[in-house]
């Protein structure tokens, strides 16, 4: 199953691109995941309004979502033209530190990088790509043999 979508870059339209993950999820091989999934999508959109649009003309610019499905992996790509922002440069932070320090918020690509299995980015030409990807369990890694 293969879904694409522009949203707005506003908050109020994550909601509209979660039921589009959920859909694709629903009776797939990643059902019982689906929310963990749909978390690690919704974080990366949200760190796109947030940070690559920084609320600038919030709602005026789009962002591009096209999520794919099969029996063997979930992908999902972002794409914008906001401030470029790569996530798997970010060192993840130590958990316990950012607990005791009472932060509530900043692990969006923590949750990124620990839900999806590969994470990738890009920048060409003013548009930022980001793809996310998920293997089923048992998958290999695209290109590997099953030993």
């Amino acid at each position: 199953m293969r879904e694409e979508l522009s949203i707005p870059s506003s908050t109020e339209f994550l909601s509209e691109l979660r039921e589009a993950v959920g859909r694709c999820l629903a009776s797939s091989t990643f059902e019982a995941e689906a929310n963990r999934l749909v978390l690690a999508v919704d974080e990366a959109v949200a760190n796109v309004i947030e940070h690559a649009y920084a609320h600038d003309l919030e709602g005026e610019r789009k962002i591009e979502v096209a999520i794919e499905v099969d029996e063997e992996s979930f992908s999902v790509e972002i794409r914008d033209r906001g401030s470029a922002f790569d996530p798997t440069s970010v060192d993840l932070p130590n958990i316990k530190d950012h607990v005791k320090q009472g932060k509530r918020s900043g692990l969006g690509v923590f949750l990124m990088r620990r839900i999806m299995d590969e994470v990738h980015y890009e920048t060409a030409r003013g548009v930022n790509t980001l793809r996310m990807m998920k293997r089923a369990t048992g998958a290999s890694p695209e290109g590997e043999e099953d030993a």
